[in-house]
């Protein structure tokens, strides 16, 4: 999934405005090149629908231009996870 140069340099000290996005879970100023989809279940208990839709919108506002968010009806945040993983591959696959 990902290129050796990359994996090695995540696991090791390399990457680190990477890791520091990561950390700091927020993606104001984060620019994606790539088509990306943000699945949510609408009942998720765990993670609140808030963060992912907020992160919808810093990433739109941030420059991305083929970005989704996608509310699966009545999930939760274990029961969305068929849901998700079966749409991204149907994605995948159109891709």
């Amino acid at each position: 999934m990902f290129q050796d140069n990359f994996l090695s340099g995540f696991l090791g000290d390399g990457e680190q405005p990477f890791k520091e996005l990561l950390n700091s879970n927020d993606v104001s100023g984060f620019r994606v090149r790539v088509p990306l989809r943000i699945y949510h279940g609408e009942l998720d208990e765990v993670v609140p629908v808030d963060g992912a839709r907020n992160a919808f919108e810093k990433l739109k506002d941030a420059g991305a231009v083929n970005i989704q968010f996608i509310m699966i009806p009545g999930g939760t945040h274990e029961s969305s996870a068929l849901d998700f993983a079966s749409q991204t591959l149907n994605w995948f696959v159109e891709l």
